[in-house]
């Protein structure tokens, strides 16, 4: 009987659990997909009205930082970017969609071959975090070179898109190694609910040993 309630009480725990990672996932989607969008919106206008000769983005420090707490759906982050710089530049429903929004999913080619591996430790680790950063510019390098192969036959076009934002790429480092210090925003969620779960269960534990 004892046991029987135990592993009806786990498994309530671990429907609230997902519902819980959930929930805060999609919240998380909604209030970085709004600052990317705002960052590639307010950048584009600055370009168009005093002619920066340079282009600063922010929306791969926040794709970053998803991927570091979600993983791989993290990167939608950077696909919704590209959606605001098209409409910016070109409009929608445009064939550069292939450039500003499809390329950009190279950009999750990274996080997905380290799998479901604890995030944790890439954030923990400063050499293999900027070596996770620098992997993924150069997979969204490759995939904007490939996007102006197929549109326009363009074969230098990784190598331009390299040097044309390796200024926003060196930014978006710094931005985020500052951010290491934040433990609750560059942080494995998975991890954490796992680390609240297991707390949970020696309380439970105890609980019952007393009783």
């Amino acid at each position: 009987m004892i046991f029987k309630l135990e592993n009806e009480k786990g498994d309530e725990w671990m429907e609230q659990t997902n519902t819980s990672k959930r929930i805060l996932m999609v919240i998380d989607l909604i209030i970085f997909s709004g600052l990317a969008i705002g960052s590639e919106v307010i950048n584009n206008n600055y370009i168009e009205k005093k002619g920066a000769i340079f282009y600063l983005s922010f929306s791969m420090t926040l794709c970053i930082i998803m991927m570091i707490r979600w993983g791989i759906v993290g990167v939608v982050i950077y696909l919704i970017s590209g959606f605001a710089m098209m409409y910016t530049r070109v409009g929608f429903f445009n064939a550069e969609v292939i450039y500003y929004v499809v390329a950009n999913i190279f950009f999750g080619i990274p996080i997905l071959i380290y799998g479901k591996r604890k995030r944790q430790a890439i954030v923990d680790r400063p050499l293999i975090f900027f070596g996770f950063i620098f992997a993924s510019y150069i997979c969204a390098c490759i995939g904007k070179g490939l996007a102006l192969l197929i549109l326009y036959g363009n074969t230098t076009g990784c190598l331009d898109y390299l040097w044309t934002t390796a200024f926003t790429l060196f930014i978006n480092i710094i931005v985020c190694f500052m951010l290491t210090k934040r433990k609750e925003l560059l942080c494995d969620m998975s991890n954490c609910f796992e680390k609240q779960g297991g707390e949970n269960e020696r309380k439970d534990s105890n609980a019952n040993q007393k009783v």
